[in-house]
């Protein structure tokens, strides 16, 4: 009996991703790091840049450069597209 695929990467069977752009949601993820991740999942849950940097105990700039640089690697021009690109590659539930 063949074995199934599993991605490394989600864990999940090819069939149960969600769609992806380009090079995959492994690429992306990757891409990012954990401070970007967690900075991407405050704005994915609607916090301002002032109420993310007060959380996270940094600077205002601060979490404005983690958006600038997590657009960029993403390829958003937004930080609504941002969130949906990440979305739709995995790395946001």
């Amino acid at each position: 009996m063949p074995r199934e695929k599993v991605s490394a990467c989600t864990g999940r069977k090819p069939a149960e991703r969600r769609p992806t752009l380009g090079g995959g949601n492994c690429a992306l993820r990757r891409k990012l790091s954990p401070a970007q991740t967690a900075v991407l999942r405050y704005t994915a849950a609607g916090f301002s840049a002032k109420e993310i940097a007060r959380a996270r105990c940094c600077g205002t700039r601060t979490i404005e450069t983690h958006v600038e640089r997590i657009r960029g690697k993403l390829g958003a021009v937004t930080k609504a597209h941002a969130v949906d690109l990440a979305w739709r590659a995995g790395i946001l539930p």
